[in-house]
């Protein structure tokens, strides 16, 4: 049992670093540089969403998430001026670190 955790775990660390890294490359590709990276460059802009047809953990592998993807400060620029325009400030959104 204590060797299922393990492999468990291990699975995990890889999923996030070879998240981390995918994330890292796509930057590198959009942007050209480093400036200005993070590792959750997202803003969620609803709660997730499932279809209904699923339940218990099927549920939660299958739901629509909507968030923007902010790859550099200009674009970061335009939402939170759009988003000000409506009485949001995007700095001051929940942060949320989900598993999945």
């Amino acid at each position: 049992v204590v060797k299922t955790y393990g492999l468990a775990l291990v699975a995990i660390l890889i999923y996030y670093i070879s998240n981390i890294i995918v994330k890292f490359v796509i930057y590198i590709l959009i942007n050209g540089n480093l400036n200005g990276f993070k590792i959750f460059p997202f803003i969620q802009i609803a709660e997730p969403h499932s279809d209904g047809y699923r339940y218990g953990a099927a549920a939660i592998l299958y739901e629509r998430y909507y968030m923007i993807y902010l790859s550099n400060n200009k674009i970061y620029e335009e939402v939170k001026k759009y988003f000000l325009q409506k009485d949001i400030d995007i700095d001051k959104l929940p942060r949320k670190i989900t598993l999945i």
